[in-house]
């Protein structure tokens, strides 16, 4: 009876142990069945833009400093007590406004006394004149030696004439001198002396005055860039056509090249290349009618260098970082991602140009990822996603990369 009981037992515990490995077999083969039958992954969406093209002159820009095109220090001519100075510091004078006026009292005196020297030397003039003609006409009656005195005389006083002339001009010149009124148009300083004072002629500085329409900026050309243009200066001349050859826009340090606003001409090119910078200073003259430029500024100034050329311009979201060098993600015709090398060039309407380094390519219709970089890589499959191409509406002001290598 237990032996029944035990081959039972066994019998079904074999049979348990069975049923479970048949379980294991079949959920192992639906398992691998799965794996070969996994649904395809979903290529990522990607947005890309096509490239704009516009004509953009190759440039370089160099620092330098603002400086005004006439400058001078407004003296006393003559020495006295200074009256008026009807003029406000700091603001903008007009050619012939008054600026100073020196006390005119003693000079007028002087003046008098110079015209009262002229009328009385023509006075005596007018008598050895009558003298002279009288014993003229009785030859005579008059000797010789007296003929001769006579014409000494009239000829003395004709030389008195011219000396009190003299005179009286340079008293007249004295009491002009006593109003001193701008020479040119500019921007006045403040006055260092102040009225009720005396001042001493060519001595006493009573304030300056700048010209700051048009203004001077002058700048450092290196030899490279020298080399590049020498065929634009013949025999290191600027010339005629500077404005048209070398156009130079300015801009102050915080402003990005393609927003330089004021716009100049090449006007003077040192004579020679400083051998401790390697170095040609130059000057430009610029516009500056809203005068918003001052002297001393320290400003960037743009200089075309070379013919306008076509360039491509994609956004600045385009563009990804490696080591230093700036690159493109580009979607081929197989909706690839192509790694691009470039250079990038100036800025313009809120893109940037770009240029494909050597051995790279790069053409107007390429798809170009502009965003989400981040999401993608070299030989990838994309979905690409045609969207505008995203400009900078407000881009930010400080200073990029300001040289378009050819």
């Amino acid at each position: 009876m237990n032996d029944t009981v035990r081959t039972r037992k066994g019998l079904f515990l074999s049979w348990r142990i069975w049923v479970a490995g048949a379980l294991l077999a079949a959920v192992a083969v639906v398992g691998c069945e799965g794996e070969g039958k996994s649904p395809e992954a979903t290529k990522p969406e990607i947005e890309v833009s096509i490239p704009g093209s516009d004509s953009v002159a190759d440039f370089e820009v160099f620092t330098g400093r603002t400086q005004a095109t006439h400058y001078i220090d407004i003296r006393a001519r003559v020495t006295g007590y200074l009256d008026e100075a009807p003029f406000t510091e700091g603001e903008d004078v007009k050619e012939g406004d008054v600026l100073f006026k020196i006390d005119p009292r003693p000079y007028e005196a002087m003046l008098a006394q110079a015209e009262a020297d002229v009328n009385l030397a023509t006075s005596h003039f007018q008598s050895m004149q009558d003298v002279y003609t009288r014993d003229v006409k009785s030859p005579s009656a008059t000797p010789e030696a007296t003929l001769i005195q006579d014409r000494d005389n009239r000829e003395e006083a004709k030389a008195t004439i011219a000396r009190a002339k003299a005179a009286r001009q340079a008293a007249q010149q004295n009491v002009d001198y006593c109003v001193i009124k701008a020479p040119f148009s500019g921007r006045i300083s403040r006055r260092n002396v102040d009225t009720k004072n005396d001042v001493i002629a060519d001595n006493t500085v009573l304030a300056s005055l700048i010209q700051v329409d048009p203004l001077y900026a002058y700048f450092d050309v290196d030899e490279r860039t020298l080399l590049r243009i020498g065929a634009l200066l013949p025999g290191g001349k600027v010339p005629a056509d500077a404005a048209k050859q070398l156009p130079l826009t300015l801009g102050l340090a915080n402003e990005k090249p393609e927003d330089f606003a004021h716009k100049g001409t090449l006007r003077i090119a040192d004579n020679k290349v400083d051998s401790a910078t390697g170095t040609v200073r130059m000057w430009g003259v610029f516009d500056n009618t809203k005068n918003d430029l001052r002297p001393g500024l320290f400003v960037r100034v743009r200089m075309d260098v070379g013919q306008p050329q076509r360039s491509l311009f994609v956004a600045e979201t385009a563009l990804g970082s490696d080591q230093g060098r700036k690159y493109l993600y580009v979607v081929n015709d197989e909706n690839k991602v192509v790694y691009t090398q470039v250079d990038v060039g100036q800025r313009k309407d809120g893109l940037i140009a770009v240029k494909p380094v050597h051995g790279y390519q790069l053409t107007e219709g390429d798809r170009v990822v502009v965003n989400g970089l981040q999401r993608v890589h070299a030989d990838m499959e994309v979905e690409p996603k045609r969207v505008d191409m995203p400009r900078v509406k407000n881009p930010a002001t400080a200073p990029t990369v300001v040289t378009q290598k050819g």
